[in-house]
């Protein structure tokens, strides 16, 4: 598929397409703007550090929030005071932010989370997602939605706003190094067979049954391209050999 603009019409399947094939960080940050707008979601933003000693922060973000609110936030060090990072760093799930505030674990950041809320900037979610050399958080917010209202828009879109924030961060990565693309990445055939039905949705038993093989050897193939790919978990684990072209795009 040609990447072009109008992403916001695209399927789901087509979006996550062109993000992989995205071919500069400007390109990314439209193709993510364009969908989220397009879902009630204009505010993105997405930041990744890097943990190799690599240049960082500036060609690995990016962000639709409002650009006084983005440089008050820089100007005024609040990234290192933001609950919404802190807990991003330590977490291996989606969260709502609101659901920081409701379990009590805002503490001395609460004044960053009013702040941002008084710029227009509240009810969001943050998808963390970490490799062993790389660490990112991505993350979406509504406008003119209350608290529930954003819990319920996230329930129905978390299992597409966590693929689009795997293939963002891998797109991303590749970009800042292209060696990745190039490097020496192995699979053995049936890992990658295994890997292929993963990418399609399938269930370890599905796969099992379609293989006629055992589920357990299904997940021991499973653990075996995580160790090799280095993700932890197994779509993290499809979206990245999609992008190194160890298996075809199941859209």
């Amino acid at each position: 598929m040609s990447v072009q603009k109008g992403f916001s019409k695209l399927a789901f399947g087509d979006t996550i397409e062109v993000t992989a094939a995205a071919d500069d960080g400007k390109l990314l940050c439209d193709i993510t703007r364009e969908w989220a707008e397009a879902r009630g979601m204009p505010f993105i933003t997405y930041h990744m550090v890097s943990t190799d000693g690599l240049p960082a922060p500036l060609a690995t973000h990016f962000s639709t929030y409002p650009k006084d609110w983005v440089e008050y936030y820089i100007q005024s060090g609040l990234f290192f005071k933001d609950p919404v990072v802190f807990h991003a760093q330590r977490a291996v799930v989606p969260f709502a932010w609101h659901d920081l505030e409701m379990r009590g674990q805002l503490g001395s950041g609460k004044i960053v989370i009013d702040e941002a809320s008084d710029a227009g900037i509240s009810n969001g979610l943050s998808i963390p997602v970490r490799g062993p050399q790389d660490f990112a958080m991505f993350s979406v917010c509504p406008v003119g939605l209350n608290a529930q209202q954003a819990s319920r828009l996230y329930a129905e879109m978390q299992g597409d706003l966590v693929l689009l924030a795997m293939t963002v961060h891998e797109r991303a990565r590749a970009l800042l190094r292209p060696e990745i693309l190039t490097g020496e990445r192995t699979l053995a055939p049936r890992e990658r067979e295994v890997l292929q039905w993963v990418a399609a949705g399938k269930s370890s038993w599905d796969i099992s049954q379609i293989l006629n093989v055992s589920e357990h050897t299904v997940k021991w193939h499973i653990r075996e391209t995580l160790k090799k790919l280095g993700c932890h978990d197994r779509t993290h684990a499809a979206v990245r050999a999609v992008i190194l072209g160890l298996i075809e795009a199941p859209y």
